[in-house]
């Protein structure tokens, strides 16, 4: 028998009302009487308090926040817009969409490490793919796709730039309302205009773009107000330079690389050569040309200094590091993000072993491997994220980079000295020690505690940072824009059904202090960010809407990138670019060594076909499964 109270949780659930508002009345001989939970269900049976059969969404007081117009900011802004939320604004501190990381702290050689099908505005189902791009597009093709789609979807209107956000304040109206309702708490978040005479360091100058701000003054102010006519009302507090907006919930995209991690060796005053970071314009790459390089540090940024520094002629590039990281090949990383199940960590390092020994190497050897006796098994946990590319495999192969697990000691005037005490001539010294998240932003809101992406465990309050390293044993990408899609209907979910806030909150056993941690709370390990993720999909109490939601979510990642960039793209962009071929060329000219014998490039084509071959046969296996299935 069925009770009441079961078919009042159900219909509470599905629709997303409260149980109290649901009545169930029969009718009994010439009166109606009220059935409470514990009575068994009637055939025939009148629920009052529903409005519709399709789950209410919440409607709010005030508008919604997003900080940061970087991808992760614009994702969300584009994702409230396809679920019909159009009153929100979406701040940045600096003049220009695309965020910090492509806009202050890349270079013009700056390119996309992952190949663009899993990397751009339109990952969506419901997008056009963008066929206009390359394969591996520079900094200055991303900026003005973040610009274009900004513009095309409408996405412009709500951006207020040159705005900073200092701070976040929770206030409390209705005392007495349920934790999801929509109306029983605001934020007052207080902005402040980015200083107009430092504009011109926030833009990347020569990126056209017909929104940057880049004017000073006055002229500049106009600008402001004649280009944002937001759709909130702002409060300028007197004798102040602040302004304060109430929201009714605030998403935060700050991104991990923000700051800049900086040191000074010992000597530095009497090198007489060029130092300089690997990123930013602060170096200047066209004077290395038939001259060394030393480079400090081993990530994904310093394996792509490597790739710039001989695209421009340098004669020979070492690599001083204190522990050796995993660079992933090119093909590899294409593998792993067009794969609809997530490939193990030993299959990825046996696929990377071919190129591994050319430099000589082995990839199951690393700081980072934590595999079985047999090589059978394995969990990757590195400190960085990988450098993906095949210029480090050449150059290896070439003898034009070495890879050095020393500290430095000190610099003289034309040499770097290690603490082994080896000696490395330099007449240039690039300094590549990766990046933090911006140290503001736990300030901002106050944090002291993040329950996954939320802080301090408030369902209004979503703060979403990449991590730094990786933890994992199986891999289901490489880039950004798959886990920035969900991230950001994630929140679009929970805004127009706060209902189901609770259980997920539940569900999620990651939980960092900011006490407890020496990075901010935000800022977080592979294996808190994967925690975080994954229990949602099947927390107790959720909607079945959402978990349905995310299965058909998941199963469109490595379909969109097969579709944008197949396998034969990959193949002949990868190993028949330019860039690859003058390495070759300008690399057998000085060193002797013929491409005729086995070398990274003919294996990375051998291994890539295997690799896309596993690949198809893995397809047509679940094809033959399913249609199993069906009969």
């Amino acid at each position: 028998t069925t009770k009441v109270d079961t078919v009042r949780s159900h219909l509470a659930e599905k629709l997303g009302i409260d149980r109290e508002d649901l009545k169930f009345i029969v009718k009994n001989a010439s009166s109606y009487r009220t059935l409470n939970d514990c009575d068994e269900i009637r055939s025939e049976v009148v629920v009052k308090g529903i409005r519709s059969w399709q789950s209410e969404e919440a409607r709010y007081p005030h508008p919604h926040c997003i900080i940061g117009a970087g991808h992760g900011g614009l994702r969300q802004a584009l994702c409230y817009l396809k679920d019909g939320i159009d009153d929100f604004v979406v701040y940045d501190r600096i003049g220009q969409v695309g965020g910090v990381a492509w806009v202050l702290n890349a270079n013009p050689t700056s390119k996309l490490q992952t190949e663009l099908g899993v990397y751009h505005l339109q990952y969506d189902k419901d997008y056009a793919i963008p066929r206009s791009m390359k394969t591996w597009p520079s900094r200055d093709e991303l900026l003005e796709h973040f610009a274009e789609v900004s513009r095309e979807f409408g996405i412009l209107s709500h951006v207020q730039l040159c705005t900073e956000v200092k701070k976040v304040q929770v206030v409390v109206s209705r005392e007495n309302a349920k934790n999801y309702g929509p109306d029983r708490q605001y934020y007052a978040v207080k902005t402040r205009l980015t200083d107009l005479l430092a504009l011109e360091d926030h833009v990347a100058a020569d990126v056209n773009t017909d929104f940057a701000i880049v004017e000073k003054g006055e002229q500049l102010e106009d600008e402001l107000e004649a280009l944002f006519e937001p759709n909130f009302v702002a409060v300028k507090e007197e004798g102040a330079d602040d302004t304060v907006t109430n929201f009714s919930s605030v998403a935060c995209y700050p991104g991990g690389l923000v700051d800049n991690i900086r040191m000074e060796c010992k000597g530095e005053d009497v090198f007489l050569g060029q130092i300089g970071y690997g990123m930013f314009n602060e170096f200047d790459y066209s004077r290395v040309r038939d001259e060394p390089v030393v480079i400090l540090g081993m990530g994904a940024f310093a394996v792509e200094n490597v790739r710039t520094c001989l695209e421009h002629g340098a004669s020979k590039v070492s690599l001083v590091c204190r522990r050796k990281n995993l660079a992933v090949p090119r093909v590899v990383d294409w593998f792993i993000n067009q794969s609809l199940y997530p490939p193990t960590a030993a299959m990825i390092l046996n696929a990377m072993k071919p190129m591994y020994d050319f430099i000589p190497d082995d990839p199951w050897s690393y700081y980072a491997v934590v595999a079985s006796q047999d090589r059978k098994t394995a969990t990757i946990r590195q400190k960085s994220r990988f450098g993906i590319g095949d210029f480090y495999f050449l150059a290896s192969y070439y003898g034009k980079v070495e890879v050095l697990v020393d500290a430095i000691k000190r610099l003289r005037e034309t040499s770097v000295v290690l603490e082994s005490a080896l000696s490395l001539r330099a007449d240039h010294f690039v300094k590549v020690l990766g990046f933090t998240a911006d140290q503001q932003i736990d300030k901002i809101f106050d944090t002291r505690e993040m329950v996954g992406f939320f802080a301090n465990g408030d369902w209004r309050l979503w703060v979403c940072c990449e991590f730094p390293g990786i933890d994992a044993g199986r891999f289901g990408g490489t880039s950004f824009s798959p886990g920035g899609l969900q991230n950001s209907e994630s929140m679009s979910w929970i805004l127009r059904y706060p209902r189901d806030a609770e259980p997920l909150l539940a569900a999620t056993c990651s939980r960092s202090s900011v006490q407890t941690r020496t990075r901010d709370a935000r800022h977080t390990s592979g294996s808190h960010g994967l925690e975080a993720r994954f229990p949602w999909s099947s927390a107790p109490g959720s909607s079945l809407a959402w978990q349905s939601w995310l299965r058909v979510m998941g199963s469109s990642t490595g379909r969109r990138c097969w579709r944008l960039i197949p396998w034969k793209i990959i193949l002949t962009s990868a190993l028949r670019s330019g860039p690859t071929t003058a390495i070759c060329s300008r690399s057998e000219a000085t060193t002797g060594r013929s491409r005729n014998t086995r070398t990274p490039t003919s294996t990375s084509v051998s291994c890539a076909r295997r690799t896309i071959d596993r690949a198809r046969r893995s397809k047509l296996l679940r094809l033959r499964v399913l249609r199993q299935k069906m009969e």
